[in-house]
Formats: C-alpha cells, structure tokens, sequence
C-alpha cells in the first residue's frame, strides 16, 4: 500500500505481472499453499475463443490460433480429430 489506497480495494484482485507470469506456467505460489491463477488473453474475440478448440480438446495451442487466423481452422480441427487419442 505504499502507493496509497485502501487494502479493502484489493479483495479478489490478482496483479497483472504475476497473473502474464502464471499464463506462462510460472504461477506464484503463496505461503497459504494458492497459486496465482493466470490472465485469459484473448483480445477482441472472447465470445469467439471456442473456434480455437479443436474437437475433443479442452483447450487450443498456438498452433490452433494460428490455423484460425489463416483460415486452415477446419483443417487442423480435423487432422486434430483424426490424431486425438481413443
């Protein structure tokens, strides 16, 4: 608080450096055993992240983000598919 403010202010909040660090896998982790929980970046297009998931996936690689800016999304989804584990 040494720049002012009020401790009740930061209730639930996280900061930013260490939430960018936790979505690099280097999330700290705090004397009471919690980790800090990572930032979702997604610029403009959260209501559109689930075209990132391929089929089958809980989740979307660069690689995924990088098919649907290209507009190969529906290829890799399907090579995806057809790679993804039984």
């Amino acid at each position: 608080m040494k720049k002012g403010g009020k401790i009740e202010d930061t209730v639930g909040r996280g900061c930013l450096c260490n939430n960018l660090s936790a979505a690099a896998g280097y999330g700290q982790r705090r004397k009471d055993g919690s980790v800090e929980l990572p930032v979702i970046t997604s610029g403009d297009i959260l209501t559109e992240i689930g075209a990132l998931i391929p089929p089958g996936a809980t989740g979307y690689s660069a690689k995924d983000v990088i098919a649907y800016l290209t507009g190969k999304a529906q290829e890799s989804s399907s090579i995806a598919a057809e790679n993804a584990a039984p």
